[in-house]
């Protein structure tokens, strides 16, 4: 009820509005004060600065004040005619998490100091509010945004969003991965709201408009529970690219090309790769995931890519001696967004010889099963070396084994036993074989893999359709 009856003071207010020097004009019998608070994020738990706070009097809705919170949150509104007023804030933060405005009465005295907060809601109390108590006890969070047109930026109604993560469960046959999902669909004014997505992990997110959809984006949930996404989604077109390769790989082997499917469109896309707080980076290699297209930075760091589907995708970034970036970017019609990607430099140690008995704990049947020589091997120390970003980096340079980019992800194939195609591995997380894929799976958390033809597969690792297998072990390296 306050927040409509601001509504209304404040669009009163703004009908012919007395300028500030009018409006606090002092008179010799008009009695003053003053109100004086603090504006505060209870979600990220600090001060919201460079919040507007808008003051408004119910008395006589022409007399209004706006000042803007400090870096604490701090504000101070003096020589205020005594009676009540309406205070309201507005930050973009407020926008994000669907709150349409902070709002609270305030009764000013003649020379008296009304004090006051005015504070985002917390976490939890937002998740009970936005999803039910169900999913704030089950600690639980929720993905909201807006969907838009990529062309005319206006909100897109009935479009949908999936999110999907995986989940661990514990049961008497061992540890189990599923990949669990939920799907959201926008409001008449393009919003929509996920709940349920697990919190301080892993989401991947992608948004639909009919038979045209945005890129898929892999982010962390906070802490919180509550990750806020816009998603813009375009026309575009799928294209049959065919993936060459070299005539044979490390192995001897002979590689065909692969045919994948990728996005297309009008977009374009330019900017500039350089070192955090310093120069261009030259060689990096820039590409929209799922595109199929690649920029390499010369000497300037600049790049430019053309002919790239409309709206919301992945910028991938990398380069030798850095570490890989990615970042979601949206790719608008009839403009050319700029991207400025900074990248963090690897921490380059001194070579350090270290003569000892390798023997990874936990590992021992890796190990066992490594020196029989039937399957390929990587151990901790060799993941190190790779400094991978996604799972699918581990495997580019491994015989036998390509790593394609199409618009719906990294596929990893592996050439069928005795066969001269490639196809899909079946994959063992952990010893637990997965059906629901390896996206969620990152390259920090590997500690080791085993690859194998169908022929060569241990028994507790056998294929199920004469592709090969693939074992992912986790944990700290």
């Amino acid at each position: 009820m306050r927040i409509n009856c601001l509504k209304s003071l404040m669009l009163a207010g703004a009908v012919a509005l007395p300028t500030a020097a009018e409006a606090q004009r002092p008179t010799a019998t008009a009695p003053r004060g003053r109100i004086q608070g603090v504006a505060y994020d209870s979600v990220n738990a600090r001060p919201l600065g460079g919040a507007t706070v808008q003051i408004v009097s119910t008395d006589a809705p022409g007399l209004s004040r706006a000042v803007i919170t400090d870096s604490l949150g701090r504000f101070r509104i003096d020589s205020l005619v005594t009676g009540m007023w309406l205070l309201g804030v507005q930050h973009p933060l407020l926008d994000s998490l669907g709150i349409e405005q902070l709002s609270r009465a305030v009764n000013v005295t003649d020379r008296g100091t009304a004090r006051t907060t005015l504070a985002i809601p917390s976490a939890r109390a937002l998740i009970t509010r936005v999803c039910g108590a169900a999913t704030a006890a089950d600690a639980s969070g929720f993905v909201r945004g807006t969907l838009r047109d990529a062309s005319s930026g206006m909100p897109i109604a009935k479009g949908f969003v999936q999110a999907k993560w995986i989940d661990l469960m514990i049961t008497k046959r061992g540890t189990e991965r599923t990949i669990q999902h939920v799907d959201a669909t926008a409001d008449e004014n393009g919003q929509f709201v996920a709940c349920g997505v697990p919190t301080d992990g892993f989401v991947q997110l992608r948004a639909w408009r009919g038979a045209d959809s945005s890129g898929v984006l892999q982010l962390i949930t906070p802490t919180h529970g509550i990750l806020p996404r816009d998603f813009y989604i375009g026309a575009s077109s799928r294209v049959m690219l065919t993936v060459s390769a070299a005539s044979v790989d490390s192995a001897g082997d002979s590689l065909p090309a692969v045919t994948v499917m990728v996005a297309r469109g009008i977009g374009q896309l330019q900017g500039t790769v350089r070192l955090k707080g310093g120069p261009p980076v030259g060689g990096a290699r820039v590409a929209v995931r799922g595109s199929g297209l690649e920029f390499t930075t010369g000497d300037d760091g600049a790049f430019r890519l053309n002919a790239l589907p409309l709206g919301t995708f992945t910028l991938e970034t990398r380069a030798v001696g850095f570490a890989p970036h990615e970042e979601p970017i949206d790719i608008l019609a009839n403009t050319t967004p700029m991207a400025g990607v900074e990248l963090d430099r690897l921490t380059m140690l001194d070579t350090v010889k270290i003569k000892a008995r390798y023997r990874a704990v936990g590992l021992e049947a890796f190990e066992k099963r490594r020196r029989t020589g039937f399957g390929r091997y990587l151990g901790p120390d060799d993941i190190e070396k790779r400094n991978a970003f996604r799972l699918s980096d581990l495997f580019v340079t491994m015989p036998s084994v390509r790593v394609v980019n199409a618009s719906d992800g990294d596929q990893i194939l592996m050439r069928g036993n005795g066969i001269q195609r490639y196809c899909t591995p079946t994959f063992f997380i952990d010893g637990v074989r997965t059906f629901g894929g390896t996206e969620f799976v990152m390259a920090s958390s590997v500690r080791a893999i085993e690859v194998y033809t169908s022929s060569t597969a241990p028994a507790e690792f056998t294929d199920l359709n004469g592709c090969g297998s693939i074992v992912v072990w986790t944990g700290r390296r």
